[in-house]
């Protein structure tokens, strides 16, 4: 037992593995555990995952937790909720799961898309949610169910988002927080509450949706049910918590935005995020505009579909049939490093997913761009990792174009794991990088929300003060110089492709 005292318990739901993480009143982490996740596409173009899996998953991952001995569960004083935005979870009146939830990733919508943008002109919609119509939010989502799955609809009698479920499997309350919900499509942004004009304009019924809270509030306690099957003690306060991207934010110390700090977390899909002190809107739509976990802030955020995992799709496809053991990152890596800067001419788009900022573009496909005979694994790894940052730049551009200035980079994710693209990451930037000593993600940001839902914060700033953080890299200038030229190559070839984009599927 390495402590008696008091601890908040963080739990992270994401694509690919669900995360808990403990922490004391210092901030210090004491304890994790982690269960992987599978993700279904029955269908090109789909992505779903099963929430029944997801509560299996957060009962191994609790036994694990206390079977390590570092914690017992009467020392968990209140627990916090992190999780994957943008899903659809649909449950009937005695709260069972009618259909697998459609995740973030998934791109079937694109005719509910056009549904919503012929029913609210863009200027309202992006003016009231601040955000365009894409097919990865949830308000789509819930739309193409009505319409393809009327007997599903006809039953559901509650929509969650993913975490949200989660956390109702926990305490038997439904709720969810103004971060997560303000990534619906569904949501008054400057309100920080659902709108009453998009619900009656999609005809979606507001007793559907679960009220909303701030992100530290008590949305309920650890059922005497769910207290059996994790081993969680029932009482325990669970607060509503955030979006996952907005919970890393909060974890690396984006509490008030007035320090300029600029996230870019490369998970599965990919973010580059800054805390503002007010609602800052794109009129173009090319970025999010979403509400903050910190209540009175909110944040920009610039999303794309495919960041990580197109180096896992890469490192799959590039590994022969029947081999027992996939290379590691890190090997990947190493491997990238000897290519150089910009792969010897070879330039990737990251859209195996479509694609969000800044063009919000379900069609857009990945592609390799100038491949060679003396091209190689090396350079086709270095060029997937550069890809994903310069789309993420794409993002930054819009910020910078709308007056946010960052003056700093803090890297979470798996992007933060690798030196190299640390250094992709600062280059391509052109800011000063940093990640913390620590490292944790989501999950610590929910333990931390836990923390100051329970009082033993007196403020998110005194939270995240004790942050632990490497010491700032600077941009190598004559790197940044290449990186400009190639970012130039690499923004001419979307709107060359644009057209060819939206023919890709057609046979």
């Amino acid at each position: 037992m390495t402590s008696r005292s008091p601890l908040f318990l963080g739990i992270d739901l994401g694509t690919s593995l669900l995360k808990l993480q403990a922490i004391d009143q210092t901030g210090r982490s004491v304890a994790e555990a982690s269960v992987p996740l599978d993700l279904s596409i029955p269908q090109p173009g789909w992505a779903e995952q099963a929430p029944d899996r997801w509560w299996d998953a957060c009962i191994r991952a609790c036994q694990s937790l206390f079977a390590g001995g570092a914690l017992e569960p009467e020392q968990v004083a209140a627990i916090g909720f992190s999780g994957q935005m943008h899903g659809a979870v649909f449950l009937d009146a005695e709260g069972e799961v009618l259909r697998p939830c459609l995740i973030w990733a998934d791109g079937r919508t694109v005719e509910q898309v056009a549904q919503i943008e012929a029913r609210i002109p863009r200027t309202e919609l992006i003016g009231i949610t601040g955000n365009a119509a894409n097919t990865s939010f949830t308000a789509a989502k819930v739309l193409w169910v009505r319409q393809h799955e009327p007997e599903i609809y006809a039953r559901t009698r509650q929509i969650l988002l993913p975490k949200d479920y989660l956390r109702f499997r926990l305490t038997g309350h439904l709720a969810s927080d103004v971060s997560d919900a303000s990534a619906t499509l569904l949501f008054d942004l400057a309100t920080r509450d659902w709108s009453p004009t998009l619900l009656h304009a999609l005809g979606i019924d507001a007793g559907l949706l679960p009220p909303v809270y701030e992100s530290t509030a008590i949305a309920g306690k650890i059922s005497v049910e769910a207290a059996r099957a994790t081993g969680l003690v029932a009482g325990t306060p669970v607060v509503t918590g955030g979006g996952d991207a907005e919970c890393s934010a909060f974890g690396l110390g984006l509490a008030s935005g007035r320090d300029q700090t600029l996230l870019c977390s490369i998970g599965t899909s990919a973010q580059v995020f800054t805390v503002t002190e007010r609602p800052v809107i794109d009129p173009a739509g090319r970025i999010h505009s979403l509400c903050h976990v910190v209540p009175g802030r909110w944040h920009v955020m610039g999303a794309i579909l495919a960041g990580g995992v197109s180096l896992r799709w890469l490192r799959d496809l590039l590994t022969p049939p029947g081999t027992d053991r996939l290379p590691s990152y890190a090997t990947l890596t190493t491997e990238a490093a000897q290519a150089g800067v910009g792969a010897a001419g070879l330039t990737f788009l990251p859209y195996l997913l479509g694609e969000r900022t800044p063009y919000m573009n379900p069609d857009a496909r990945g592609v390799f761009f100038g491949l060679r005979l003396d091209h190689g694994r090396a350079h086709m790894i270095r060029a997937v990792m550069e890809g994903v940052v310069l789309a993420l730049r794409d993002g930054l551009e819009v910020f910078r174009e709308l007056g946010v200035v960052s003056a700093e980079v803090r890297a979470v994710g798996g992007g933060a794991q690798s030196e190299l693209w640390l250094q992709i990451q600062r280059d391509i930037f052109n800011l000063p990088i940093r990640r913390s000593l620590t490292d944790h993600g989501a999950a610590y940001g929910a333990a931390l929300l836990a923390g100051l839902g329970a009082g033993a914060f007196a403020t998110p700033e005194d939270a995240v003060a004790g942050m632990p953080l490497v010491e700032p890299s600077p941009p190598d200038s004559a790197v940044v110089a290449q990186y400009q030229r190639i970012y130039e190559r690499y923004r001419a070839l979307y709107p060359a492709l644009r057209e060819q984009f939206a023919r890709a599927d057609s046979r």
